[in-house]
């Protein structure tokens, strides 16, 4: 097996669109280019509609608004299983695709005959063979993990449920979406690898008996013959980290004012792995020169416990702690700080003099005294000079160029920043600030025994199985919020507040809309969604309805 190559038969650039409205067109080719395109960006290249890739677009979408029972999509770790019906109405196609390998078993069950025949993707020989758009539905979840993917299928979806026809608007977001797809495939970013000219690895009748072939997750539709199996909770380590085990070698001696601005964690927050991995690097590259380690990136959906990390580096490390929340139309005085008129009090004469003072801003505070500063989404700021400044303050010798002068970075300056993904109003993080970060961080919920164990130790709520049955909703809806292009985040803030409702007397059931549901949407479509995420994927309303 190999990488598909620009020339596959499954980009059906030799056979004409089959999809309707698009199979009306003419010409596949659309004046518009995707973001990996390189020519870069909307409207600036060629495209080719993708026939394979419009059909399963338009089959996901079905699957989305529960059109039509037309199969299926589940999780079971890194594998995504999905079945969908056949042209022929006795022939459900199965697949089961792995999203860090890109390798797919497929079949084709004959529900009349009860046979399991091999799914053939058409190529140069065999124009017969199927177009593959089961292999892009199974991929969409990871599809629309892309900013720009996600943007122009929520658009495309929009626009055709309001007009339902062809234009130029959504033939461009349709070509565009295809560019996505077609070059983040031929990249390796969207992993997908198939023999060319062969069967896919066929799927066997005991690997569904057995359960190889199965999920634990349903994300959307309803399966008819691939089974849900019973998840297997992973048991992780209990973490911890030593007093002064990862307390760095300041080059200074800290005032009591400044050993007061560290931050005190709360009994209720247990050790990730990602902070033992945070603070070993750092710890370990401290005294290393250029491979020091003191710019870090969190990136990750609000509630996954960025700004709680960079307050457990402080911690960790024995370092002041101090913030600065970003906003889109900060300027160069919000970075570099401001003069400002001062009276001078110790004037006796009646006219009193105005003098001007310098008052650094809490960046520049940090930078030169050697704090850890948490620099809250950058990503919104509009203005390039001032991300110029930052840029400048992240190089490890980096200087700002003050009213008063130039300063230097403090060796002991460690800057956090932390910023959500894919989030209206935020852009791409600056490529030359990206470029200087020493150390990225992808942060998702915690692993589930640190959820369980944080929202007890928070709310003070012992009913362990309960809480631990509120993880995995938790879990579940933010898991359905990605593969559903949901906006809205399930994180850890809607967990301990929906314990501690429940803790405090509140309707298991009815606490979750106004303390989690409703954080993530309000819109009827998705509610209903979310709620069939919680009821299929957990058992927390069959084993707790004597509890209201």
């Amino acid at each position: 097996m190999r990488n598909i190559s620009s020339i596959s038969p499954i980009w059906g650039r030799e056979y004409k669109l089959e999809e309707k409205p698009f199979d009306a067109l003419s010409s596949k080719s659309v004046n518009t280019s995707s973001k990996y395109s390189p020519d870069g960006g909307f409207g600036k290249g060629q495209s080719i509609l993708i026939d394979s890739i419009i059909k399963s677009t338009h089959k996901y979408i079905e699957l989305l608004t529960n059109k039509s029972n037309i199969g299926a999509i589940g999780l079971i770790e890194d594998n995504i299983c999905v079945e969908l019906q056949g042209k022929n109405e006795d022939i459900i196609q199965i697949l089961f695709y792995n999203k860090l390998s890109g390798r797919c078993l497929a079949c084709n069950y004959d529900t009349k005959n009860n046979i399991y025949n091999e799914y053939k993707l058409r190529n140069h020989r065999n124009s017969k063979g199927e177009k593959g758009s089961i292999l892009f539905l199974a991929m969409m979840p990871e599809i629309l993990k892309d900013n720009e993917a996600l943007s122009i299928f929520n658009e495309y979806k929009l626009y055709i449920e309001e007009k339902n026809d062809l234009d130029e608007l959504s033939i461009k977001l349709m070509a565009t979406l295809c560019d996505n797809v077609y070059r983040r495939v031929l990249k390796g970013d969207l992993k997908l690898i198939i023999q060319e000219g062969v069967p896919l690895e066929k799927i066997c009748l005991e690997d569904i008996e057995n359960k190889k072939i199965a999920y634990t997750k349903l994300l959307l539709g309803k399966f008819k013959k691939v089974k849900k199996i019973k998840e297997n909770k992973k048991q992780i380590e209990s973490l911890k980290i030593e007093p002064g085990e990862f307390t760095l070698n300041l080059s200074r001696k800290l005032t009591e004012h400044e050993k007061s601005q560290i931050i005190k964690l709360p009994d209720s927050h247990r050790v990730s792995k990602i902070e033992r991995r945070i603070c070993k690097e750092i710890k370990r590259n401290w005294n290393k020169g250029d491979m020091k380690i003191a710019n870090i990136l969190l990136e990750g959906d609000a509630g996954s416990g960025k700004t709680q990390m960079a307050k457990a580096l402080s911690s960790n490390l024995g370092l002041p702690y101090t913030k600065i929340t970003c906003f889109s139309d900060m300027d160069k005085s919000d970075v570099l700080g401001s003069i400002l008129p001062v009276v001078n009090e110790d004037n006796t004469d009646s006219n009193k003099e105005i003098e001007y003072k310098y008052f650094p801003s809490e960046i520049v505070r940090a930078f030169t005294e050697g704090y850890l500063l948490e620099i809250q989404e950058p990503t919104v700021i509009r203005d390039a000079a001032v991300l110029m400044i930052l840029n400048s303050a992240l190089e490890p010798e980096g200087t700002i160029n003050l009213p008063t002068g130039v300063v230097k970075r403090h060796p002991d300056f460690v800057a956090v920043i932390t910023t959500n993904r894919n989030y209206i109003g935020c852009r791409p993080l600056n490529e030359a600030l990206r470029d200087r970060i020493q150390h990225s961080e992808k942060m998702d919920l915690p692993e589930r025994e640190v959820m369980i164990e944080r929202a007890i130790a928070k709310t003070g709520f012992d009913n362990v199985e309960l809480v631990s049955k509120l993880v995995d909703a938790i879990i579940a809806l933010d898991e359905c919020a990605t593969a559903n292009a949901i906006h809205g985040v399930a994180g850890m803030r809607s967990l301990f507040f929906w314990v501690d409702a429940i803790k405090n007397g509140e309707d298991i059931r009815e606490s979750m809309y106004y303390k989690v549901l409703y954080k993530i949407t309000t819109n009827p479509d998705e509610i209903r969604i979310l709620e069939e995420a919680v009821e299929n994927n957990t058992s927390l309303f069959i084993e707790t309805q004597s509890r209201r």
